[in-house]
């Protein structure tokens, strides 16, 4: 949430994908007050996201849709924008 609050959503795409049901992703996203898109896939997600298993996952994408890290755990807002920023 402090990621979007510093980057704007024309620079950075932020996501995310829960296999649970879609009222329980609601009511998480709306207590937790999540300022970013949240989508609900209730069942097998697609690849590469089939083969998640720990939450948070983290997929970082550049502009031309390629994944520059898949990174398990927590990532701090500065720790994203420094991948997002290097070569």
């Amino acid at each position: 949430m402090e990621l979007r609050n510093t980057v704007g959503e024309d620079s950075l795409a932020i996501l995310a994908i829960s296999n649970e049901a879609p009222e329980l992703v609601k009511k998480f996203a709306a207590q937790q007050k999540i300022n970013y898109t949240v989508i609900a896939q209730p069942g097998p997600m697609p690849s590469p996201f089939d083969s998640v298993e720990y939450t948070p996952t983290n997929f970082l994408i550049d502009s031309q849709g390629r994944i520059k890290l898949a990174a398990i755990g927590l990532m701090s807002a500065d720790e994203i924008k420094a991948v997002l920023q290097a070569p």
